[in-house]
């Protein structure tokens, strides 16, 4: 990608055949998370690794990321992106520079069969057991019980969820995220819900009307704040943020426990 400026940004759905430049967008935008790279049990940024396990690190966050794409789909959802074109692009070419990817109202947890086929175990060989036991059996089950109490304290029936958003960061800064976001208020009856893994996210978050109604931490006596592996004092872990945006026609006093 480039660092040239680029010119009309227009936002379109996403379709199968931008499966590959979606997830390259992802790993750029994610790779420094401090969740993926607790559940990686990284102990280095990815890109101040060995060259051989610096591949090894982006190869398996591909597949996560390429996984995390096909569950959308498969869960009925919504997958926008934003499409520019480069001033040193040929005419008609676009790049993809940021998306949003939104589980239904009607999602239910995906059952093992669905899991595998968006392949979202295609990465664990690469990683090992104690990263599958991480995301699967640490991370997941706390988040979705979370939720489960908010939704019930709310009497909340259905709400959309943003599963993830990210923008490429040669591209970040130019209010692409606000348009992903704005162009998905053609809903304005139900909740909107998302984690937040890394204060950057937080931050742009709140500042476009979403509420934190809850903390998580992860990684504590394992990680510092960044979510990679260390011991002692450092392993305070990691915060994330459990956040949710009421639509105007359900406004009520706010949504803060």
């Amino acid at each position: 990608m480039s660092n040239q400026p680029s010119l009309n940004p227009r936002i379109r759905e996403a379709t199968p055949a931008d499966l590959d430049a979606i997830t390259a967008v992802a790993v750029r935008a994610f790779e420094s998370d401090p969740l993926l790279l607790w559940i990686a049990l990284h102990k280095k940024p990815i890109q101040k690794l060995p060259p051989k396990r610096k591949e090894k690190s982006l190869r398996a966050l591909r597949l996560i990321e390429a996984a995390e794409v096909r569950s959308i789909w498969q869960a009925g959802g919504r997958v926008t992106v934003v499409v520019v074109q480069p001033v040193d692009a040929s005419e008609g070419e676009e790049v993809i520079v940021a998306y949003t990817l939104w589980l239904p109202p009607h999602y239910a947890n995906a059952g093992i069969v669905d899991i595998w086929k968006a392949g979202h175990l295609d990465a664990f060989p690469i990683l090992g057991v104690r990263s599958l036991w991480r995301a699967a059996f640490n991370f997941k089950p706390r988040v979705v019980a979370c939720y489960q109490k908010q939704v019930t304290k709310l009497k909340i029936e259905e709400h959309w969820h943003l599963e993830q958003s990210g923008t490429h960061p040669d591209y970040q800064g130019r209010g692409y995220c606000r348009m992903l976001l704005d162009a998905f208020s053609h809903d304005s009856t139900r909740p909107l819900l998302l984690e937040a893994s890394n204060d950057k996210a937080y931050n742009i978050y709140e500042h476009y009307g979403w509420e934190t109604f809850d903390t998580l931490t992860f990684g504590k006596g394992t990680a510092n704040s960044s979510g990679l592996a260390t011991k002692g004092v450092d392993a305070i872990g990691f915060p994330v943020y459990m956040m949710m945006k009421m639509p105007s026609s359900l406004n009520g006093p706010g949504i803060k426990s």
